[in-house]
């Protein structure tokens, strides 16, 4: 597979944005497989400038299609803030940006056990973004994370979302005193964007096998 790959080996703000861009403009898929809204480009085009977080900057170049994998934890409100920006500044991502089924969300949980954990550590604090990126990759781990498949499937959302609430209510409330979002205001908001996301929702893996066995040039930016 003609394939790049660009990581970031120290902890962030290595000028690997601005590589990425670069590397982005020479490939047909550019692929980010991992983290979240905690990391950020900020991309110059021209006269304008583009803040991105979790959308690849290759969809700054015209044909270049965008994927979000599955070992990404995304925020579903504030990925769409992200989309909505772009489209508002003529930006296309229709058939250009696809978005794994089984990528996680981070919801406002995530965000609040984040913080509050952070405050406890005092001077052990990691310096967290407080993005909820660590709750949500515990969740993935303990196999019991909601991801994006789960919101076309009413059943299994709700399940999977009340126990994901209540268990991170029960820490919050009893540990740090915060009260949680209701499990309703998240499965509403959730269910909100659903629709929005529907034509963005796609299997990574056989678009990446499909782009592999044409010889197409993939870019992985981790």
């Amino acid at each position: 597979m003609p394939a790049k790959l660009i990581l970031g080996l120290q902890w962030g703000d290595e000028g690997k944005g601005k590589v990425v861009d670069i590397f982005s403009g020479e490939a047909d898929l550019v692929v980010r497989f991992q983290g979240g809204a905690n990391s950020g480009h900020t991309v110059q085009v021209g006269e304008e400038k583009f803040f991105l977080h979790c959308i690849p900057s290759g969809i700054l170049h015209p044909g270049v299609s965008c994927l979000l994998g599955r070992g990404m934890v995304l925020d579903p409100f504030e990925l769409k803030e992200e989309m909505d920006s772009l489209r508002s500044r003529g930006v296309s991502l229709e058939g250009r940006l696809f978005i794994s089924l089984r990528a996680h969300l981070v919801l406002p949980h995530h965000k609040l056990l984040d913080r509050a954990r952070e405050r406890a550590a005092g001077e052990a604090r990691i310096g967290t973004t407080g993005k909820g990126i660590g709750p949500c990759y515990a969740e993935k781990v303990a196999r019991t994370g909601i991801q994006l498949a789960d919101l076309f499937d009413d059943a299994r959302l709700a399940a999977r979302l009340r126990l994901s609430v209540e268990t991170a209510g029960a820490i919050l409330e009893r540990v740090f005193g915060i009260e949680a979002p209701p499990y309703e205001e998240v499965l509403r908001s959730l269910l909100s964007v659903r629709d929005y996301f529907r034509p963005y929702a796609a299997d990574v893996p056989a678009i990446l096998e499909e782009a592999h066995s044409r010889g197409a040039r993939i870019l992985f930016e981790g």
